[in-house]
């Protein structure tokens, strides 16, 4: 199965190639290579990002989801340590814990950015 990014890198190899074979460009079909690789590597990182393509460590959902249930726990062991018997107090960093997963769950099983 091809990759975001070889997809990329093949329809941006087949419109610089097009543009290279117009007259009105001064692109040399020579070029197309170098061309096509730096506009890759320009693009690619936010066409990834645009279609939930990143890796899971590049994902700003997990980076921030992973560091509430972490400073949670945190939080809770706090808790625990002191002494504190009110369970009202517990409700804030498991609420937090149980919606960091819950935004997990919904970055792994997506196939599609919002709004698309």
């Amino acid at each position: 199965m091809p990759t975001v990014r070889t997809i990329i890198e093949g329809e941006v190899r087949r419109a610089v190639s097009d543009a290279a074979a117009t007259s009105y460009l001064k692109i040399q079909p020579s070029d197309v290579t170098a061309v096509t690789e730096r506009v890759v590597k320009e693009v690619g990182p936010a066409l990834e990002h645009l279609t939930n393509a990143e890796s899971w460590w590049r994902s700003r959902v997990m980076i921030g989801s992973i560091g509430t249930i972490i400073t949670s726990a945190f939080g809770l062991y706090g808790l625990f340590a002191a002494g504190v018997t009110d369970g009202e107090l517990y409700a804030a960093p498991i609420a937090a814990s149980i919606g960091a997963g819950f935004a997990i769950y919904g970055r792994l099983i997506a196939r599609k950015p919002l709004g698309r």
